[in-house]
């Protein structure tokens, strides 16, 4: 489980771009546009046609430098746009709250957040689940904690997602790839772990980062 550390975002002066670092930013453009969030580096490498990821990392650190992106240290899908007129998260719903390891409907469904500051997001499929208590600590997910949820309904290789079982309970499982047959499945991370289908009906969101936003900050 990742943290998304919580800081404030400076614009900084654009300076020109190589050829390569304007491919990359036009692919990191057409991701959040498709599908609301970035690329990650192994992504950006097959579409450039580059086999090492330092050479990818190499790319988005001089885009980072010259303001054109911004990324989270240790967050996979980390990459954000930061230009003007890019659309921000801002007011994300509280979908709901999670108590004694099951989803519980806010009791206040109008709640909203503005993590303005914290995170930038393209897209309206976002939500915020609210953790009640420490039921889930064993999968780094704490009470007053906030996760970040994307409505999905299938999961991308090594994403992290969050099923809704038949009475509400809350099961973390991860996609992973078969490369026998060629395809991703999802895998419980309950004892013991149970193999299920990718696009199985119980999905309730991917699982993009745990918010923990420190007392007194």
């Amino acid at each position: 489980m990742t943290m998304l550390r919580m800081r404030n975002q400076e614009n900084t002066s654009k300076l020109p771009l190589t050829a390569r670092q304007r491919e990359a930013l036009e692919f990191i453009r057409r991701c959040v546009r498709k599908r609301g969030y970035g690329p990650t580096v192994r992504e950006i490498g097959d579409q450039m046609g580059i086999n090492s990821p330092n050479g990818v990392v190499g790319h988005l650190v001089a885009l980072e430098r010259k303001g054109f992106i911004h990324r989270e240290a240790n967050l996979s899908r980390s990459i954000m746009l930061v230009e003007r007129g890019e659309k921000t998260a801002s007011g994300l719903r509280v979908l709901a709250h999670i108590e004694e390891g099951k989803i519980v409907d806010n009791p206040n469904p109008e709640e909203r957040l503005d993590l303005t500051e914290q995170i930038q997001l393209a897209g309206e499929d976002w939500f915020l689940l609210r953790v009640q208590d420490n039921q889930l600590a064993q999968h780094a997910i704490l009470k007053g904690d906030l996760l970040l949820i994307r409505k999905a309904r299938t999961a991308a290789d090594g994403e992290q997602v969050l099923l809704k079982g038949n009475e509400n309970e809350l099961i973390p499982a991860r996609c992973v790839f078969n490369p026998l047959t060629g395809k991703t499945f999802l895998r419980t991370l309950e004892e013991p772990s149970r193999e299920l289908d990718n696009s199985c009906s119980g999905i309730y969101g991917a699982l993009v980062a745990v918010i923990r936003i420190p007392f007194g900050g």
